[in-house]
């Protein structure tokens, strides 16, 4: 098994998805996770929508039953999404981070220097209304990376997307983040810009990678033209 540094901790290149554990028996699980970790697979990966909630459940009720097996784990879990909608209050987002510290056993003195929480493919604009105190509240719960949608520096580009931002919203929203101590890690598509602007697009995100200094750049899409 190869692994990455996954914020100080190495984590496998193969993730455990978790999303259908739901509809598995204890022992099924109990089976799957120790053929994981046997195999040297030790990123779980789950979401709070996963199962309706009865996925992070049934690997919960596995951890209470092995507890040593939570300190050779690396999970990853995110919120906000919901059957046909989002939610990103303050209120909502606060409960899924406590219920995965509680269900999860995240962030616990397993890793005594680090609280990793992260919360995937958000948009800028989530960001707008919420003020500073909230975002701050965010960091104290443990919560350290976010994961953006920056996808290319180019203004065009990023209205062709339909993206719910332009630059000037980014570079202001970001700054927030990182002033309340929340690492900003962004997700970017090589070939988004279109045949024939490839290095003016790598160039424009390349700059706004320097200025922002997100902490990890993600290759999320590579696009292949034939002509």
């Amino acid at each position: 098994m190869k692994y990455f540094n996954l914020a100080g901790m190495q984590a496998s290149r193969v993730a455990q998805g978790c999303m259908r554990i739901g509809g598995m028996t204890a022992s099924q699980i109990d089976a799957l996770i120790k053929t994981d970790l046997e195999c040297g697979i030790n990123f779980f990966d789950h979401a709070d929508i996963y199962g309706g909630g009865v996925c992070e459940e049934k690997f919960g009720a596995f951890l209470a039953e092995n507890p040593s097996y939570r300190e050779k784990m690396l999970i990853q879990t995110k919120c906000a999404i919901k059957s046909g909608s989002y939610d990103f209050s303050k209120e909502y987002i606060r409960s899924c981070v406590e219920k995965g510290r509680k269900t999860l056993k995240i962030g616990r003195v397993a890793f005594p220097d680090r609280k990793v929480l992260d919360y995937s493919d958000l948009g800028i604009l989530t960001w707008l209304d919420i003020p500073d105190e909230e975002l701050k509240t965010l960091a104290d719960l443990g919560v350290s990376r976010l994961y953006l949608g920056i996808e290319s520096g180019l203004d065009d580009v990023l209205k062709f997307m339909r993206k719910d931002h332009n630059l000037q919203q980014a570079y202001e929203q970001i700054a927030r983040m990182q002033k309340v101590g929340l690492i900003f890690n962004a997700h970017m598509m090589t070939g988004i810009a279109g045949k024939g602007r490839g290095i003016e697009n790598a160039e424009a995100t390349a700059e706004f990678f320097n200025r922002t200094k997100p902490a990890k750049i993600i290759n999320f899409s590579i696009f292949h033209h034939k002509r």
